[in-house]
This record gives C-alpha cells, sequence and structure tokens, in this order.
C-alpha cells in the first residue's frame, strides 16, 4: 500500500495575477485520477490510498493516472508529490502521451515507510 498526498504539476512558466506558476492539476489532488487494473485506490481529501494488487514485470503494468491534462510545449513544469509505503518499494513517476506513448520525463525514486517528498 502507498499512501500519496500534495500531488502539484506547477507549470513555471505560466502567470496568474501576480503569482508565477499554475498547477495544471487545479489543486485538486488526487481527484479524478484512475488506477489501472493491477491496482485499487481509494481517494479522501484530494489524497489517496493506492493498493498495488499485482506489481507486474514491467514499470508500466502497475499505473496510477491522469488524463486530459494540457501541457504547453517550450514550458518547464515542476512536480511534486508526498509519499510514503507500507514497506520501501521502487516507483516511476512518468509524464507523457497515453495515446502515443511518448515520454516526456521519467524519473525512477524509492518510497519509505516516513513520508517523504
Amino acid at each position: 500500500t502507498v499512501e500519496l498526498s500534495d500531488v502539484h504539476l506547477i507549470d513555471l512558466d505560466a502567470t496568474t495575477g501576480s503569482t508565477s506558476g499554475s498547477d495544471v492539476l487545479g489543486g485538486n489532488g488526487f481527484d479524478g485520477w484512475s488506477p489501472n487494473e493491477k491496482l485499487s485506490a481509494t481517494v479522501s481529501g484530494g489524497n489517496a490510498t493506492v493498493t498495488i494488487n499485482y506489481a507486474g514485470e514491467n514499470a508500466w503494468d502497475a499505473q496510477y493516472q491522469k488524463s486530459g491534462l494540457t501541457l504547453v510545449e517550450g514550458h518547464t513544469y515542476k512536480v511534486s508529490v508526498k509519499g510514503k509505503a507500507e514497506q520501501e518499494r521502487t516507483i516511476q513517476l512518468n509524464i507523457g502521451n497515453m495515446t502515443t506513448y511518448a515520454s516526456y520525463k521519467e524519473k525512477v525514486f524509492t518510497l519509505g515507510t516516513s513520508e517523504t517528498t
């Protein structure tokens, strides 16, 4: 089980009023995200508890996805999320096109049993 919270995808080149950068996710946390058949997830207050039913053999086998985002070519984005796992595990974050499978950026990191960003 993995617990995720405070997810943000900030467009560092966008301007919103007097604030530089806007959250492409709209500040709604994990509302509207969907797991594939390898996961089950519950969302409360924008935070997600994800149970990995079958991790599979490939990094993409178990996915928790958010579709319908608009990214602007040439803009710089910052991703942040807090998370912890029931036991230490490797997680891959991938921002890409779900239709063409093009990957724009991916990062592999380890979640431990204490919350980290």
